[in-house]
């Protein structure tokens, strides 16, 4: 080989290099050959996760190797059709774009559990009360001439008799459970006597609260910070009872529809034709009472809610949301609603979840902004959060189904029972089980929907 023919090589690789270090250097730092937009594109990363975890990940079909939670890299920029899938769950699939030199998240996935009703208890279900804390449902039963009040506790799968009546000396029984779940109040309600107690779930056993005051107590309340205080009004009075210390303390007289948070107390009053909010100061008793908001006319009633809102039930059917530290008097919500609940974000935002008719909404308060979440061809007869906050269950006449908030493509709305008469649902308080009330087929009574795989 001449020196000729040793620099030409020389300088081929030379060249070569210069040509292929640039391109090695661009496809390590993530660029690629995108044919579909004819250009050389900086490749994105889409960052999956489930729960539960371990589930397979699927792009356009093709199966990724990496199983949830995974952080995939290097992906051309385009539209995919995700689907994430775990045996004997049901799929989760969304159309995302994945964008040059960004990330895209599909990290708030939910798989449910493709699984079939299970009957606990077949027997007549009536006026079924589910617990705050999700643990337990209160219902009454009618057995051969006898009223029965009875108890069911999920995670011990464990039913418990608290009451029982002849029939013929009842003629209605509510029940109210207390904040924490701790204890039930019972008004027993008969053609000529009013019985009112307080079931202690821990210990079992009955309080009489005739033991306590003269007459029957009237707008019984739960504190909302301990379950051994409640609030009651007789004769307009408003008092605070302990069930351990067996302290009663008179707060306020004049008293018709309030809700006590903390030292406050907030009250309906009606004066000279016009309907008031006020607020009084427990720990101030010189205090006046200090007029809030001005109502049109119509019935009203406090619900819960926490600082700073106030929200109000007018004629058991329009919701009247209020900020108390806001300047405006306006109600920042006013919308019809069957029923609510609220949601708390791991940053203390609340969020108040709603549904009327055919609609289910989500209202942010820091943002007074409401959004429209589903609209369904049947009635909504409930609708309750998931413990993320990412989901919402809802029941209708005949079905359980639940919708993810994702609104990206499509929200997906898995159906978790069918062909049921449904009177009430609710889930565990970790959301891997669904307990229903109703009927399949011939069999009524208490079921459960497992949601996870034990």
């Amino acid at each position: 080989m001449t020196s000729k023919h040793r620099l030409i090589i020389k300088i081929a690789f030379i060249a070569l290099f210069i040509i292929l270090a640039p391109l090695v250097i661009a496809y390590t730092m993530g660029y690629r050959y995108n044919f579909s937009a004819n250009q050389i594109q900086k490749t994105g990363v889409l960052i999956v996760n489930s729960y539960p975890d371990e589930a397979a990940i699927f792009l356009d079909g093709k199966l990724i190797n990496d199983q949830t939670p995974a952080v995939v890299k290097k992906i051309l920029p385009n539209p995919y059709d995700v689907e994430v899938k775990k045996e004997n769950y049901l799929t989760w699939s969304k159309n995302l774009e994945v964008k040059s030199a960004q990330s895209t998240f599909a990290e708030n996935i939910v798989l449910f559990l493709d699984s079939q009703p299970r009957l606990l208890a077949e027997r007549e279900i009536i006026n079924p009360v589910f617990s705050p804390d999700q643990t337990s449902v209160a219902y009454l039963t009618e057995e051969t001439g006898w009223v029965e009040i009875w108890l069911y506790e999920f995670k011990n799968d464990d039913f418990n008799l608290v009451d029982r009546r002849p029939k013929e000396t009842v003629t209605d029984i509510d029940t109210q459970w207390s904040t924490g779940s701790r204890n039930i109040y019972i008004e027993i309600t008969g053609p000529e006597t009013t019985e009112q107690v307080i079931y202690e779930n821990n210990g079992r056993k009955l309080i009489n609260l005739k033991d306590f005051f003269e007459n029957p107590v009237n707008n019984f309340k739960w504190s909302r910070t301990s379950d051994d205080v409640f609030y009651t009004l007789e004769n307009s009075k408003l008092y605070a009872y302990n069930i351990i210390t067996g302290q009663k303390t008179f707060l306020l007289n004049g008293v018709d529809e309030y809700f006590v948070r903390g030292n406050k107390i907030f009250l309906i009053t009606n004066a000279d034709d016009k309907v008031l909010v006020e607020e009084y100061d427990i720990l101030d008793p010189q205090a006046e009472i200090t007029s809030l908001y001005e109502l049109a006319a119509g019935k009203y009633a406090f619900e819960d809610a926490s600082y700073p809102y106030i929200l109000i039930k007018k004629d058991d059917r329009e919701l009247l949301l209020f900020d108390t530290s806001a300047p405006f008097a306006e109600p920042i919500l006013d919308e019809e609603a069957s029923g609510f609940s609220w949601y708390t974000t791991s940053n203390g935002e609340r969020r108040l979840l709603y549904y009327k008719d055919f609609e289910i909404f989500i209202f942010y308060p820091q943002d007074k902004y409401n959004e429209l979440i589903t609209r369904a061809g049947k009635e909504i007869k409930n609708a309750l959060w998931h413990r993320f906050g990412t989901y919402i269950f809802y029941a209708l006449n005949d079905e359980i189904k639940v919708i993810e908030l994702d609104s990206r493509e499509k929200r997906n709305i898995f159906d978790l029972v069918s062909g049921a008469d449904l009177n009430d649902f609710s889930t565990d308080y970790n959301s891997k089980n669904l307990y229903f009330i109703g009927k399949i087929e011939n069999s009524y009574g208490i079921y459960q929907y497992p949601l996870l795989d034990k």
